[in-house]
C-alpha cells in the first residue's frame, strides 16, 4: 500500500496553499471499493502518518464491504419476500383471468418495473394480450407482438418465446431487434425490457413482459427473481386451467346425465330432444341447433326439433340420404363443417337461404347413429368464425350418441335396460379416466387410486353393501383424491417436508372435491369417501373433525384400505412393508384409538 500512495495537490478539490496531499484506496482483495485522503498545509507527511492512513484505509474497506454485502442481502430478502408474496396470492385463485391479472399487478408493485403484461401464443403466430397494468397505460393495447419467427417476432417477447429463456432489451433507444414498438415505447417513457418465458410441461404458453423507465434496469439478480416469478405465473395458470377442464367436464358429464334422466323418466322424444338441444347450446356455446330424424319410409331426414333460430326456415329442410353435402355425409356416417356458402349453391338452396336469413357462417352436421343404424343428425349453427376442439368434438360425438340412445327409446323401448348399462360404463370410464390423471400428475401414488378402488368394493361387498350401493362406493373411491387438482404443484409435487402454510392448503382438498362434486345430483351419494377419507376415529382429522360412528361406514372402509395400500407400496423414502406387517399395524392402531 505504501506503493500506492501519491503526493498531488491538484488531485483533489483542497484550499490553496497545501504543503501535501496523501491518498490511499481502501481495498477489499483486489477490488477498490473505496478510498481515503488527507491534506495539511504546515509540513510533509511521514512514513508514520501513511501507516496511520493505510489503517484507516483497511477499516473503511471493512465498512464499505459490511454495508454492501448488507444492501445485497436486503434486496435478496426483498425478492424472496416478493416470491413468497406472489406465491401466496397466486395460489389463492383458480380463474385463469384473475390469476392473470394479479401477476402483472404483483410483477409492477414487487419488483419495480413501470409496466407488466401478460401474453399467451394463439395459433396464427400472434401473441395476445391477456392482462397488463397499470391500466392507465395503453401501450399493450397498441402494439403488435408475434412469437413466430417474422419481423414482429424478434422483439424479447417473441425470443423469449421461442428460446424458452429470458431476453433483455438494456436500452430501447439503440436495440435493433425493437424498431417496431421503439417509436411508442419511448413515447410512453420507456428505456429496457425484458420478457420471461411461460413454461409448463416443458412447453412455452405465453410470455411475462416487463417494460422500466430506466436504461440497463434489470440486473442479473433482479431477471433471476422476476424469472422464478414468471415460473409461478405459469404454475398457477396451468393450475387454472387443469382445474378448469376438470369443472367443464363435470358440467359435461351433468349435461349427459341430464339427457340420461330424460331418457329414463319419459318416452316423449319430444322432451328428450328439447333438453338435448338445450344442453348442446349451453355447453357448447353455439347459437342455435336442430335435430332431424331419418324416415325410413323414404330415406329422407325430416325436421323433429330446433332451438335457437329466429325464423322458421329450419322447419322447410329436407335431406336425402346420398344427396348433397349433408345427405352424403349422412350415408358415410361423418361430420362435417361448412363455411362456404358457395359449397351448398346447387347442393341444398334452403339451407343457404336458412344461413342467410339467420346470420350464420359456420353449419356442422353430426350423425345419429346406433347399432350401426342411422337415426337421424344433429345440426350446429354459429354467427362467429369457429374452429373446433378436440374436446368439443368428443362432447358432441358423446352427446349425439345420447340423443340417438333416446331416439332409439322411443322406438325401441326394450332395449332401455341395456341402454343404461351402456352410460353406467361410460360414467365409470371418464371417472376412471379422471382418477388415471390424477395418478399421473402425483406420480409417487401412481396406480394406488385402482388398487384402493378394487379392495374398498371388495370389503364393503363383505360387510353387506348392496350392489346399487357399491356402485357409488365405487366411484367415491375412483374420486377420493380429485380434490388435488386445486392444490398448486409447487406444494402436491413438493420433494420435502410441508410447511404449516402449505400443509394448511393441502389439508383442503377434501373439501375442494366435495365442491367440485356436491352440484352433480347423481354423484352426491358417492362424496362420503372424498370428503370424509382423512377423518379419525378419535376425532383428530380433517376437514370436519368427525369421529366414531359419525364418520361414514364406506369412507371407514376406504381410510384403512388406503392406508393399508400405503404400507404396502414402495415408496421414494421406504420399501414396502409385508402384508402381515401391514395388517398387525392396523390392529395396533386400531386398538390405540379405542
Amino acid at each position: 500500500m505504501i506503493a500506492r500512495a501519491r503526493r498531488k495537490q491538484d488531485q483533489f478539490d483542497f484550499p490553496n496553499k497545501l504543503m501535501a496531499t496523501l491518498a490511499l484506496p481502501a481495498l477489499v482483495g483486489d477490488k477498490i471499493v473505496g478510498q481515503v485522503a488527507v491534506a495539511n498545509a504546515e509540513e510533509d507527511y511521514t512514513k508514520r502518518d501513511l501507516e496511520v492512513l493505510e489503517r484507516l484505509a483497511e477499516f473503511l474497506a471493512i465498512a464499505l464491504d459490511k454495508k454492501s454485502a448488507e444492501k445485497k442481502i436486503g434486496a435478496q430478502l426483498a425478492s424472496l419476500r416478493a416470491l413468497y408474496e406472489g406465491a401466496r396470492l397466486l395460489s389463492q385463485s383458480l380463474d385463469p383471468e384473475r390469476i392473470a391479472q394479479e401477476s402483472v399487478e404483483l410483477a409492477v408493485e414487487k419488483f419495480g418495473v413501470k409496466l407488466a403484461w401478460l401474453g399467451l401464443a394463439r395459433p396464427d403466430g400472434q401473441m395476445e394480450v391477456v392482462s397488463f397494468y397499470p391500466r392507465e397505460i395503453s401501450y399493450p393495447q397498441e402494439i403488435k407482438v408475434r412469437w413466430d419467427d417474422t419481423e414482429k417476432g424478434q422483439g424479447p417477447t417473441g425470443r423469449a418465446f421461442r428460446q424458452k429463456k429470458p431476453v433483455v432489451a438494456e436500452t430501447l433507444e439503440i436495440e435493433s431487434s425493437f424498431k417496431p414498438w421503439r417509436k411508442k415505447a419511448l413515447s410512453s417513457g420507456f428505456r429496457s425490457s425484458a420478457a420471461f418465458p411461460l413454461i409448463s410441461r416443458r412447453e412455452a404458453l405465453g410470455t411475462l413482459n416487463v417494460y422500466s423507465d430506466s436504461s440497463r434496469f434489470f440486473t442479473q439478480e433482479g431477471l433471476a427473481s422476476l424469472q422464478a416469478f414468471a415460473h409461478l405465473a405459469s404454475a398457477s395458470l396451468e393450475n387454472a386451467r387443469l382445474f378448469q377442464e376438470a369443472s367443464q367436464r363435470l358440467r359435461q358429464l351433468q349435461a349427459l346425465r341430464n339427457v340420461d334422466l330424460a331418457i329414463t323418466s319419459s318416452l316423449d322424444p319430444n322432451l328428450t330432444l328439447k333438453i338435448l338441444l338445450d344442453e348442446v347450446i349451453t355447453n357448447l356455446e353455439i347459437w342455435a341447433a336442430s335435430v332431424f330424424l331419418l324416415n325410413p319410409m323414404t330415406l329422407a331426414l325430416e325436421f323433429a326439433a330446433g332451438r335457437g333460430f329466429r325464423t322458421k326456415q329450419v322447419e322447410k329442410l329436407r335431406f336425402v340420404m346420398g344427396r348433397g353435402l349433408v345427405g352424403q355425409a349422412v350415408w358415410d356416417r361423418k361430420s362435417i363443417w361448412i363455411s362456404s356458402l358457395e359449397e351448398l349453391d346447387q347442393a341444398e338452396p334452403e339451407l343457404k337461404k336458412l344461413i342467410q336469413e339467420e346470420g350464420f357462417k359456420i353449419f356442422s352436421v353430426h350423425t345419429l347413429v346406433s347399432k350401426n343404424r342411422v337415426l337421424g343428425i344433429l345440426t350446429t349453427f354459429h354467427q362467429k368464425e369457429f374452429k373446433p376442439t378436440d374436446e368439443f368434438q368428443r362432447f358432441i360425438n358423446a352427446l349425439t350418441g345420447q340423443a340417438a340412445i333416446a331416439i332409439e327409446n322411443a322406438q325401441l323401448f326394450q332395449d332401455l335396460e341395456k341402454s343404461n348399462m351402456e352410460l353406467r360404463l361410460a360414467y365409470d370410464a371418464t371417472i376412471e379416466g379422471w382418477s388415471r390423471a390424477m395418478d399421473i400428475r402425483d406420480k409417487e401414488t401412481e396406480g394406488h387410486t385402482q388398487r384402493v378402488t378394487e379392495m374398498t368394493v371388495d370389503i364393503a361387498r363383505e360387510m353387506g353393501m348392496n350392489e346399487e350401493e357399491l356402485v357409488y362406493v365405487r366411484w367415491g373411491a375412483l374420486l377420493h383424491d380429485m380434490g388435488k387438482l386445486g392444490v398448486p404443484d409447487n406444494i402436491l409435487l413438493k420433494p420435502g417436508k410441508l410447511t404449516p402454510e402449505e400443509w394448511k392448503v393441502m389439508k383442503q382438498h377434501p373439501k375442494l372435491a366435495y365442491e367440485m362434486f356436491f352440484h352433480i345430483k347423481y354423484l352426491r351419494p358417492a362424496l362420503s369417501i372424498p370428503y370424509c377419507h382423512h377423518e379419525k376415529w378419535d376425532g383428530t382429522g380433517y376437514p370436519r373433525g368427525l369421529k366414531g360412528e359419525q364418520i361414514p361406514l364406506e369412507a371407514r372402509i376406504f381410510a384403512v384400505v388406503d392406508v393399508y395400500d400405503a404400507l404396502t407400496s414402495d415408496r421414494p423414502y421406504r420399501k414396502a412393508w409385508s402384508k402381515r406387517k401391514a395388517l398387525s399395524y392396523l390392529k395396533e392402531q386400531a386398538r390405540a384409538s379405542k
